[in-house]
C-alpha cells in the first residue's frame, strides 16, 4: 500500500511539474503564435458582446491570471479558476485580489467547487490554449455551472502544417526528464489536443456551437 501511494504521489509531483511548466515564460514563447491568435479572437469576442460590463469573465486553468489585462475594467468580475493558484498566483497577491470586489481566483478543479461560487450574473467561460484536451468528462462539469446566456470559448491546436511546427516546439519543451522519471505527452493523442470537430457541444446545456476558424 504505502509504494502505491509513494508511486500516485510521484506521479503528481512529475505532473504539476509539467503544468507548472506549461505557465513559463519560454513555454509562452514556444507558442507565441498560438497566444497571438487566441488574444485577437478574445478581444473580437468581448468587443462584440452586448453588455460586457455585466457579464462574468472565467478562465478556466487561469495560471498567472491570464488575460486579466484584457477585461479587468469592462467586466463584471474577473474570475480565475486553477488548482495551482497557490503555485502561480502568491498567497499574498491572491489575498489581495480577493479584496477586490471585481476579482475571484477560485484554487480548485472545474467541478469540484460549488455553482455557488460562480455570482449569478451572465458568464464568459474561457477555455483556453487547449485546457480542454486536461479537464476529464468536460460535459458534466461544465453543464454543472452552464447558466442560460453564457458563452463558452473553447481554444485548441489547429491541424495546419504551422500549427504542428508550434505545437512541436512547445510540447519538446514542456516534456522532460527528471533523473528516474520522465513525463513525455505525445503531441498527437487525446490527452495532449482536443478535437472540436468531434466534441459533443450538443450535450451542453441549451447550448449551440459557432465555430469560428
Amino acid at each position: 500500500m504505502n509504494k502505491k501511494l509513494n508511486e500516485a504521489s510521484k506521479l503528481k509531483d512529475i505532473e504539476g511539474s509539467y503544468f507548472v511548466r506549461m505557465m513559463l515564460p519560454d513555454a509562452e514563447k514556444k507558442a507565441e503564435l498560438y497566444v497571438r491568435e487566441e488574444k485577437n479572437a478574445l478581444i473580437q469576442l468581448i468587443s462584440n458582446t452586448d453588455e460586457i460590463d455585466k457579464r462574468n469573465f472565467i478562465v478556466i486553468g487561469a495560471g498567472t491570471l491570464w488575460y486579466i489585462e484584457l477585461v479587468f475594467e469592462k467586466v463584471k468580475k474577473y474570475i480565475a479558476i486553477e488548482p495551482l493558484a497557490d503555485t502561480f498566483v502568491q498567497k499574498q497577491v491572491s489575498f489581495i485580489l480577493n479584496k477586490h470586489d471585481n476579482i475571484k481566483v477560485i484554487g480548485k478543479e472545474l467541478g469540484k467547487f460549488k455553482e455557488s461560487e460562480i455570482p449569478d450574473n451572465k458568464s464568459i467561460f474561457v477555455f483556453h490554449f487547449n485546457i480542454l484536451a486536461y479537464i476529464p468528462n468536460p460535459i458534466a462539469k461544465i453543464n454543472k455551472y452552464l447558466k442560460k446566456g453564457d458563452i463558452l470559448y473553447f481554444s485548441t491546436w489547429s491541424n495546419s502544417n504551422k500549427a504542428k511546427q508550434v505545437r512541436k516546439k512547445y510540447f519538446d519543451y514542456i516534456s522532460f526528464n527528471q533523473s528516474a522519471n520522465s513525463f513525455k505527452i505525445d503531441q498527437e493523442k487525446p490527452t495532449a489536443l482536443c478535437n472540436l470537430d468531434t466534441f459533443p457541444f450538443m450535450k451542453l446545456k441549451g447550448s449551440y456551437a459557432i465555430p469560428v476558424e
